[in-house]
Parts: structure tokens; C-alpha cells; sequence
């Protein structure tokens, strides 16, 4: 009886700590109880008892299959690029690489390795979903579960960089991401996902960011402007510990454990005390002339802590941080840097990782930009212009505000509506066409496939009024005279190469409803095949649009994702297979309906 009473009790306290007055914090907070820690509304947040990091699975699935992955179009390196030592990075030797965890004491060109595998494994989880599934399931596997844990930390002996100690947590973190995202996808046995988590938890309850790889001290997150690349470590504060707050909480969500859910919590709060008074994000406006890139994965980072507290119903935008400001003045602040990076150049100043292009920061946001794309100052604007008339054409890739949106979507919708006012849809906001070492999952797919499900957003209601716009519009097309039969001719264009257009083929477009389909009949290129699956869309004023997979180089080779537009009524529809590289659609009139 006194047994089963003692069960009760600890079974109710247990309980009681996330629901009852009683808050569980982390070794570390516990050890700085100042009156931040005592009041953090953010340490206090109760864990869901909702196991799922993604609500609607499917909607996750078709984003990154159905967009994500058709903006992936730079891919050719995978598995084909040579190691440090000449051999070829295979899918094979890179698991070998990644799951032993090779990764040297101090900067070597064997980490180039470990990094281009990396590439490779979270590339191939976009564009062929099911076999990166399979992939990661392997990978994830083998680290967990072999007889020798490999990844663990070990001292240079020197007093400089150690990619061993910012690669542990660095890889780690997005991998238990990935992990928690793609839980069930993953289909481990009971006793595997158990082996997996407790591996994963063991580590990350032991992390405390402050190991001595560079012979410098944890970070004053009392002072945020005492930063100093001379005495501090950067791994300890920066982007390391910020995307391994959001892994904790996600693997501590899926788990149901409280003890996980708090050390995650803890290191966010952590993170978030180095945004100083006036906003600025302190670790990451700190690198010399590097400073913008590495601003630019602030928003990121920010993102995919507030998509998992959102999960806890907790708005991480409206967190009033340790030194007063709350996560959306750190965002707003972002926005100002991406326009103009020298408003924090007395943060840019204290030069943390910038010694191969100058500590000192630069004097202008063109030379901030030049350097980032390898460019001359006076090329900048030329570039950027570029990119907004041919956007994924031009070249080099640009940064443009439309990005800033994606990294930063939940931010905007609920501080900025106005920026995105003429979107009617997700599906209408820009894609980042990356992912990287911070992140396997991008913060906008968590936002996309759990944004639905949610009470109220402006989503939702605009999705009802882009609904009632459809169906008029349906209608109107219907009745708009441009439904019947065309002879559509297929063009060429490789002006890269210098040539003329080529004339490919042609065949019958039938338009119903003002939806389109291609006849396919003959085997010219684009490939039949291709051609009987491609989305055709007419809209009441003319405009038309051809969506799917297309080849052109070679038939049935290197197929890629291809927009064409125009208006059928001039009778000419276009678009880039690449740049240089377009496609010409001619139509001419059959029969009209």
C-alpha cells in the first residue's frame, strides 16, 4: 500500500512540474538563479503533450517534394565530388565518413570532406525523398548504434579553431532535427528508437557549449557587448548552441521528457540573452568583413526556435529577452542589417572568424556584398538588378528581400502582414532553394505544414478568399471563348551555346475547363512521357502557364523542373529549362469552342 501510494505521489509530481507551480530548469540555470532566470517566461513554458514536431505530414511531404526539390537544381556534385585524398565521395564512403565521424583536431582538408558529404546526404533528402529517407535512416543508425561512439570531442592540444568541437553539436543538432521531423517516416523498430533517443539525450544533457578547443571562456550573457573574439568562445553562444536549442526540444517533445524539454529551453534563453539593448544578435553581427552572411542565418535560426515553441503554443516573437528586447525587435533589427550591414559595424568590429578576409568591418553594404559574392563593388548593383529582372537565371545568386520572408515567415506574417499582402497563398512565397549546415529542415517547411492546423492566421483566410476568386474565375474562363484545340510547336534555344533555335515537334494542346493536356502522340523532345504529364493552366484574360518536368539536353536526361508563361492569344509561351537554356511553346489555333 505504501508502495503504491509513493508511485502515486511521484507519478503526480512528476506531472505537477509542467503544470503546477513547480518549473523544472536545467543544471545551468539553476547554477546562474538571477532574477532573469526566476522570471523567464520562456523557462517556464510547459511541454506539449502532442508528440508530433509536423502536424500534417503529407503537407510537409509535398512541399519538399513537389517545390522544395524542383527549385534544387545545382545538384551534380553529389557523390561525385574527390576527397583530400582523391577518392570519390560515394554515397558509400560518405557514410563511412559522417557516421565515424571523421573530423580532425584542427583545421585540415579532411573536414572539407566531412562537410562535402554533408552536402551531399541533406541534398539527396530533398530530391528524392524516399531514398534520402532511407539514407538518413542508415546514417542515423549507424551513429547510434555502433560499439564505439565516435563522436565525441577531443583537444587539439593548441590554442586554435577545433572543428571537432564545433562540428559535434554543429551536425549533431540538425541530424536529431531531421531525426524528430521524420520520426515515423523513419519506421526504426521500438527498441531502435530507443537506442537512438537515449543516445541523442545523453549527449545533449551533457553539452554545456565550453569546452576549450580555442583556449577561450564561456560568454558573459549578463553583457552581450563584452563579447570578444580574444576571450571568448563562439561556440558557446552562437550558432552551435542556437540550433541545438530547437533540436532539444524537439527530440524532448517526442520523447515526452521534461528533464530534455528544460535543458533546450535553457540554452534558447541562453542564446537569446546575447540580443543586446538595442537588438542586435551580438554572436552572429560579430564577424569582421563576414558579417552579413552570417547575419543572414540569424532569421534562420531564430525561425526554427520559434516554429518548436509554437508547438508549445508559446509566441517566441513576443519573448521579452534578458536585456529588454523582445525576439520580434531582434528581427526587426535583421531587416534593417540586411539593408544596411554597417548600422552594426561597432558589433562587426570585434572580427570572431574573419581572419582570412580582415577583422575590420567594411565601410559600405555594397563592399559587405561584394565580398560575399566574390564580386568588384562596382558590379553590385548591376547584379542585384540582374537578379530581380531574370531572377534564379542571373548569376551570381542574390539575396533579395523576398528571401529575408521565406527565412523569417512566421515573423512577417504576424508583424508584417503588409509585406506580403498581394500573396494569396504559401505556395506564392519565394523558395530558398538551400539548405545547410544549420539546418536539414528548413524553419519555412515546419511553418507550412503546421500553419493550418492552427486556430486562426491570415492563411487560412486567405486561402477561403483565394477559393471564392477561383471558382469565379473558373467560370469566367469557361465562358471566355479561348477552350478548344491548338498545334503546339515546340523550340529550342541553347543561346549559352551560341545557337540558333531548334525546332523540336509539335502536337495537339487541348484546352477543357481551361485546363490543359498535350496530346504526346510522337516521340520528340521534351520527351513524350514528360509531356503527357505537364500542368496547363488558362486563365479568362489569356495567360497561360505550363508546369512540370522537362528535358532538353538529352531525352529522358537531366530532367529538370520548368515554368513556362505567355498568353495565348499572341500565341507564344516561354521559359528557362537554365539559364541559357529556353524552351519556346508556339500556339496556333485549331478550333475554339
Amino acid at each position: 500500500m505504501h508502495k503504491f501510494i509513493f508511485i502515486i505521489l511521484f507519478l503526480f509530481s512528476s506531472f505537477s512540474s509542467s503544470v503546477s507551480g513547480e518549473i523544472i530548469l536545467a543544471d545551468e540555470a539553476k547554477e546562474m538563479i538571477d532574477d532573469h532566470v526566476k522570471q523567464s517566461a520562456l523557462l517556464q513554458v510547459p511541454m506539449p503533450t502532442d508528440k508530433r514536431i509536423i502536424k500534417d505530414y503529407e503537407r510537409f511531404k509535398d512541399y519538399r517534394v513537389n517545390t522544395l526539390a524542383r527549385n534544387f537544381h545545382f545538384t551534380n556534385y553529389m557523390w561525385n565530388e574527390k576527397s583530400s585524398m582523391g577518392k570519390l565521395l560515394t554515397k558509400e564512403v560518405c557514410m563511412d565518413i559522417v557516421a565515424e565521424y571523421r573530423v580532425p583536431t584542427t583545421p585540415k582538408k579532411e573536414e572539407k570532406d566531412f562537410k562535402k558529404c554533408l552536402n551531399s546526404f541533406m541534398t539527396y533528402a530533398v530530391i528524392n525523398f524516399d531514398d534520402g529517407i532511407k539514407v538518413f535512416k542508415e546514417l542515423i543508425l549507424k551513429i547510434t548504434h555502433s560499439k564505439k561512439d565516435y563522436w565525441t570531442y577531443k583537444n587539439s592540444g593548441v590554442k586554435d579553431f577545433n572543428p571537432r568541437d564545433y562540428n559535434l553539436w554543429g551536425v549533431l543538432a540538425p541530424l536529431v532535427s531531421f531525426y524528430a521531423v521524420n520520426v515515423d517516416e523513419l519506421d526504426y523498430t521500438e527498441n531502435e528508437h530507443a537506442t537512438i533517443q537515449q543516445y541523442f539525450k545523453k549527449k545533449a544533457m551533457t553539452e554545456r557549449f565550453d569546452r576549450d578547443g580555442d583556449g577561450r571562456i564561456k560568454c558573459d550573457i549578463t553583457n552581450p557587448m563584452n563579447f570578444w573574439r580574444l576571450k571568448h568562445s563562439n561556440n558557446n553562444c552562437g550558432s552551435v548552441r542556437m540550433r541545438t536549442a530547437p533540436a532539444e526540444l524537439a527530440l524532448a517533445i517526442i520523447m515526452q521528457d521534461e528533464e530534455l524539454w528544460a535543458k533546450g529551453l535553457w540554452d534558447l534563453d541562453y542564446i537569446l540573452s546575447m540580443i543586446e539593448d538595442e537588438g542586435f544578435f551580438v554572436p552572429l553581427s560579430s564577424k569582421g568583413c563576414k558579417a552579413l552572411g552570417y547575419t543572414w542565418d540569424t532569421s534562420k535560426l531564430f525561425s526554427l526556435n520559434a516554429e518548436i515553441l509554437k508547438l508549445a503554443d508559446f509566441n517566441l516573437l513576443d519573448y521579452k529577452t534578458r536585456h529588454g528586447k523582445t525576439v520580434a525587435e531582434a528581427y526587426e533589427m535583421l531587416f534593417k542589417q540586411y539593408e544596411d550591414i554597417t548600422i552594426s559595424n561597432h558589433i562587426a568590429k570585434k572580427g570572431f572568424g574573419a581572419d582570412s578576409c580582415g577583422i575590420k568591418p567594411y565601410k559600405t553594404h555594397k563592399e559587405f556584398f561584394a565580398y560575399e559574392y566574390g564580386v568588384e563593388v562596382k558590379e553590385v548593383d548591376e547584379i542585384i538588378q540582374d537578379n530581380i529582372d531574370n531572377g534564379r537565371k542571373a548569376r551570381p545568386w542574390v539575396h533579395l528581400p523576398e528571401d529575408y520572408i521565406n527565412w523569417s515567415i512566421r515573423f512577417v506574417t504576424e508583424k508584417h502582414p503588409e509585406w506580403i499582402e498581394n500573396k494569396r497563398s504559401l505556395k506564392e512565397i519565394k523558395v530558398h532553394p538551400w539548405l545547410s549546415q544549420y539546418y536539414y529542415v528548413q524553419s519555412f517547411e515546419l511553418y507550412n505544414a503546421n500553419i493550418m492546423t492552427e486556430n486562426s492566421n491570415i492563411w487560412i483566410e486567405k486561402n477561403k478568399l483565394a477559393e471564392k476568386k477561383a471558382d469565379k474565375e473558373v467560370q469566367k474562363c469557361t465562358e471566355s471563348g479561348l477552350n478548344g484545340e491548338y498545334k503546339a510547336s515546340w523550340i529550342f534555344h541553347n543561346s549559352a551555346g551560341g545557337y540558333d533555335p531548334t525546332f523540336k515537334g509539335s502536337e495537339k494542346l487541348i484546352i477543357e475547363n481551361c485546363i490543359g493536356t498535350f496530346e504526346a502522340l510522337e516521340n520528340f523532345q521534351p520527351s513524350r512521357e514528360l509531356r503527357k504529364n505537364l500542368k496547363v493552366t488558362l486563365r479568362s484574360d489569356g495567360q497561360i502557364e505550363v508546369n512540370g518536368d522537362l528535358d532538353f539536353a538529352d531525352p529522358g536526361y537531366n530532367i529538370r523542373f520548368t515554368t513556362l508563361k505567355g498568353n495565348i492569344i499572341n500565341g507564344t509561351v516561354s521559359g528557362y529549362w537554365t539559364e541559357g537554356s529556353k524552351i519556346i511553346l508556339k500556339l496556333d489555333i485549331i478550333k475554339l469552342k
